[in-house]
């Protein structure tokens, strides 16, 4: 069996930081600034944002492991509300609801129905 306890902070710290992240999404549901369901605003309807977002969060929690900045002597609730930052900050700058932009082509308008501007300037 292995043994985590040595660990624990660093896990709490890896769990919390994932708990941030759906903590940003939940945020941004309660204003109305996404209409995505959760599975999809960390999933395949926003796969690009997300792979961003997952492989920024990777990279900081790796940093903060491989730094000590979160050891077996740091205080729990210390890892807590780093790993929550964490996350719910990587999310928020990385991860976006997907905005799809149409582009509406025109055509002119017939000869007959050109508009014209007629500009006055003052006369001095």
């Amino acid at each position: 069996m292995i043994d985590i306890s040595p660990y624990s902070n660093q896990l709490l710290f890896v769990g919390s930081a994932l708990l941030g992240a759906v903590a940003h999404y939940i945020k941004k549901a309660g204003k109305g600034e996404t209409s995505t369901l959760v599975h999809e605003w960390f999933g395949a309807a926003n796969i690009e944002a997300s792979a961003i977002t997952l492989f920024m969060l990777f990279f900081v929690m790796i940093g903060a492991l491989v730094g000590d900045m979160i050891t077996a002597e740091t205080p729990f609730w210390i890892s807590l509300y780093i790993g929550f930052v964490t996350g719910f900050a990587v999310d928020a700058g990385f991860n976006s609801d997907v905005v799809k932009q149409t582009t509406i082509q025109t055509s002119p308008p017939p000869p007959g129905k050109r508009k014209v501007v007629i500009r006055r300037t003052p006369t001095g």
